[in-house]
């Protein structure tokens, strides 16, 4: 079973790759611009050759291929099941911290934040997504045994790790591994070392499963998990207005993604502070935004009813309308605990805090419109006019700015 689940990691990806060359030749006459895709061959021919490694769902391939094409209401709500496997997929600054909080403050839900980091791949390395999604599978089933799981637990969770880099699963550091609390430092002094069998034994112990990611990109790498009936795997993609995310973005790129207070960036950014670095995480944001929606939404023979997406926009606006969404779509009871958790932390000003730019605890309905004062109109006009960003936005509902008196002006709504 693991040397088949292996293959269709492996034949999934070259796929994906395959389709990438065929684009990326069918698109050179538009310049150098690789990251402008036609996201409908993309979906058409992934779903064609994925299906034929898939015989055994052949019947999900009678289903409507198109969702309706409005946010939210595209998602199917499903009855309660009681294997839930959840990913959040993300890009960085689009509001996923916040989502999963919703899932760590459940005591149902063993909560993983960014596991992938425990690698120590770059980005762009090519065995990242074959090494993630191998580690995900063994976390999703409770196997940390094996090399990917063993070197999460030993970067994390030993001796020589710094006790504030343990919360990357919180549900690990409590009286039960932990002593020495420290009321000032709000951590504990001394934690035991984690070996695979007392993961095992912990994670056995949850009802459900989350883990957040930001740095694999491509929907379509999650499908075997998906369909692998032992994984059930939910997928939750935020997605949030590329100028929002550029705000948040570009000054955490100047400080060399170094924790600030707000009185560090209490300044407009301009054009020329989009550094290239900057503008192709852009790039890369708005063209896999677009694949990952409309393969969530309309690809439904592709991923069924395991997709939900969230505007950061909506969540902001309604923080516990979009969370109850949430857990509707996944069949799972809203817990009381969750919904005291957004009601504390979501109506406060950190602007003054060290670690403001990385906090979860802030004034949401403020901070969706913050980008508007933070960005100069030459700069939101870039980013506007970057690779895919303007089909993205059009297909999201964000409006464009005309003008810098538009862009000011805070009566004319910008989230259609």
């Amino acid at each position: 079973m693991a040397r088949f689940t292996k293959l269709v990691i492996v034949l999934l990806l070259i796929n994906i790759a395959v389709t990438y060359l065929v684009l990326l030749t069918r698109n050179a006459s538009t310049g150098p611009d690789r990251f402008n895709i036609d996201t409908d061959t993309v979906i058409r021919n992934n779903y064609e050759e994925t299906t034929m490694q898939s015989q055994d769902q052949t019947a999900s391939n009678h289903r409507d291929p198109y969702g309706e094409n409005h946010h939210n209401s595209n998602n199917t709500y499903l009855h309660s099941e009681d294997n839930v496997n959840v990913l959040v997929l993300a890009s960085m600054r689009t509001g996923s911290s916040f989502v999963g909080e919703i899932f760590k403050q459940n005591k149902e839900f063993l909560y993983i934040f960014e596991p992938l980091r425990g690698l120590n791949l770059k980005d762009d390395d090519p065995m990242l997504p074959v090494l993630g999604l191998e580690m995900m599978n063994d976390m999703y089933n409770c196997n940390f045994s094996t090399p990917a799981t063993n070197a999460f637990l030993d970067k994390l969770y030993n001796a020589r790790v710094p006790l504030g880099k343990r919360d990357v699963v919180s549900a690990w550091v409590n009286k039960k591994y932990c002593t020495g609390w420290s009321q000032k430092f709000q951590f504990f002094n001394r934690c035991l070392n984690l070996n695979s069998d007392t993961a095992e034994e912990s994670c056995t112990s949850f009802k459900y499963k989350a883990i957040k990611i930001i740095r694999l990109h491509d929907l379509n790498s999650f499908v075997y998990l998906v369909r692998d009936p032992k994984v059930n795997l939910k997928i939750i993609n935020v997605l949030r207005d590329p100028r929002a995310m550029m705000a948040s973005v570009i000054p955490i790129a100047i400080h060399n993604y170094k924790a600030f207070t707000k009185e560090k960036t209490n300044f407009v950014l301009k054009k020329d502070q989009l550094s290239p670095e900057s503008l192709q995480r852009l790039k890369t944001y708005c063209a896999m935004g677009m694949r990952n929606y409309l393969l969530g939404t309309k690809g439904k023979r592709v991923l069924g009813n395991s997709y939900f997406h969230v505007r950061y926009e909506d969540m902001a606006s309604d923080p516990e309308k979009i969370a109850l969404q949430i857990y509707e779509f996944l069949g799972i009871e809203f817990p009381q605990r969750v919904s005291e958790w957004i009601q504390e932390n979501t109506n406060e000003d950190m602007t003054e805090h060290a670690l403001y730019a990385f906090k979860t605890k802030r004034n949401s309905k403020e901070t969706s419109q913050k980008w508007r004062h933070r960005l100069n109109y030459d700069l939101v006009e870039e980013i506007e006019n970057t690779g895919e960003c303007a089909r993205f936005m059009e297909v999201m509902g964000y409006r464009k700015a005309e003008s810098q008196h538009m862009l000011s002006n805070m009566s004319i709504p910008f989230v259609l």
